[in-house]
């Protein structure tokens, strides 16, 4: 819901991607090494995907942040653009989603590269194409993983979000994205200082 603005559907996309080409480069050629030098030469897979990750929970932890706000804004006597008919609009801009989307693109940088990088680095040559296309297959199963959790909280997810909790869906992803960050950092095997 946004306050007398269209809806803004494709925003949040929108700042998710910009993140990505705007500190990509950042990333690259100033982030990564002023950390390399910081961690005297240990900021290697272990180290950047449990940054993502940390960036991750943080954009999640601002998502539910601004849900608890909403919830609590005055709904306004008019209708929302982006709910079903009869929910009221919430006293709140919808342009503050775009801050934990900018926060989980930054976030992405630091994960999804990270685990192409190590699946294609460790993988004998003649299994590299298959590494690659397994680790894009378990993107996908995530993507199912988080369909499957928003059906199981649909009673905590009706069509006006006020009657809702909206935010017990983050928490829970929160806890899902520790879970796997251990289970990551158990299996990957210590790499020799340079």
């Amino acid at each position: 819901n946004t306050r007398r603005t269209p809806c803004l559907k494709g925003v949040g996309g929108s700042c998710y991607s910009e993140a990505i080409v705007l500190v990509t480069p950042l990333a690259v050629l100033w982030f990564d090494p002023s950390l390399s030098q910081f961690f005297r030469g240990r900021f290697s897979h272990g180290e950047k995907f449990t940054l993502g990750m940390a960036l991750a929970v943080l954009s999640v932890l601002v998502a539910a942040r601004l849900e608890l706000l909403r919830k609590v804004a005055p709904v306004l006597g008019e209708a929302s653009n982006c709910a079903p008919p009869g929910v009221g609009m919430s006293d709140m801009k919808g342009a503050w989603m775009m801050l934990p989307f900018f926060l989980m693109g930054v976030a992405e940088i630091y994960t999804q590269p990270t685990l192409l990088h190590y699946a294609y680095s460790k993988s004998p040559p003649s299994m590299r194409t298959l590494a690659m296309a397994a680790s894009f297959f378990i993107a996908a199963v995530s993507s199912a993983l988080f369909a499957l959790l928003v059906s199981e909280l649909g009673p905590y997810m009706p069509n006006d979000l006020n009657q809702g909790h909206l935010e017990y869906g983050y928490y829970i992803n929160i806890a899902l994205g520790g879970l796997f960050l251990v289970l990551f950092l158990a299996v990957l095997p210590r790499e020799p200082k340079p």
